[in-house]
């Protein structure tokens, strides 16, 4: 029996800095929402960063950053204070690529995009 494929593409733009914060084993874990589409129709994507590209992201990517993102779709389920069942529809990025041409610290990084993996050890 073949497995299936959970994969997911998207560019977009940041539309808040990205949310970083610590898990209790102290690795990083970033959250930011980009916006895709055009002008008329806008889908908003949550996209979790863990390790390593959480520290990335939370550090060279800002509100308005072009980012293409690639990884598995993830659901979140809870229930509210009022025991409302919520979920969420996340991206658990595997991979990111900062796109644009100038980084958030115009004092690091070339002007070129960058892919950035899980296993990349430095950014740059």
């Amino acid at each position: 029996m073949s497995r299936g494929v959970n994969l997911v593409i998207l560019i977009g733009n940041l539309g808040a800095d990205p949310i970083k914060r610590l898990m209790p084993n102290g690795d990083a874990a970033t959250r930011m929402r980009i916006a895709t589409g055009e002008k008329e129709y806008v889908e908003w994507h949550t996209i979790d960063l863990y390790g390593k590209l959480a520290e990335i992201a939370a550090q060279y990517l800002h509100k308005g950053s072009k980012v293409y993102v690639e990884g598995p779709v993830r659901y979140e389920k809870w229930k509210d204070k009022e025991g409302i069942e919520r979920t969420l529809t996340k991206i658990a990025a595997k991979g990111i690529r900062m796109l644009d041409t100038k980084p958030k610290d115009t004092n690091v990084g070339s002007n070129n995009p960058k892919d950035i993996n899980e296993e990349d050890d430095l950014p740059f």
